[in-house]
């Protein structure tokens, strides 16, 4: 039977309409995150890494947070402790003066 004008048997979901398994899903596992991951425990789990590793994990989130120029390469593996204690450091106060910059411009 061919299709005809005017039919609404076989129409299937409408334009936009979500699906709410998919839905009920995915609000189930940002509960999850939000009870397991708070700022705190994120906080404690990372000054527990050693120095490289800590660097290692920020220089991966940061690309969440920054936009992205170009794929850039940073090899850490030859640094000591100390040296990547010092660009955390850099780091964390660049980060800092920029959400102080941000927020006096919100103001």
């Amino acid at each position: 039977m061919p299709f005809t004008k005017g039919n609404r048997y076989g129409t299937g979901r409408p334009p936009k309409a979500g699906n709410k398994v998919l839905a009920s899903t995915r609000e189930a596992i940002k509960t999850i995150l939000d009870k397991t991951f708070t700022p705190e425990k994120i906080i404690d789990d990372l000054e527990s890494l050693k120095p490289v590793d800590r660097l290692n994990l920020l220089v991966k989130l940061i690309e969440y947070q920054v936009p992205r120029m170009r794929s850039l390469e940073v090899g850490l593996e030859g640094l000591s402790d100390d040296q990547c204690s010092f660009i955390l450091m850099e780091l964390q106060k660049k980060y800092i003066e920029a959400e102080f910059k941000g927020r006096i411009a919100d103001e």
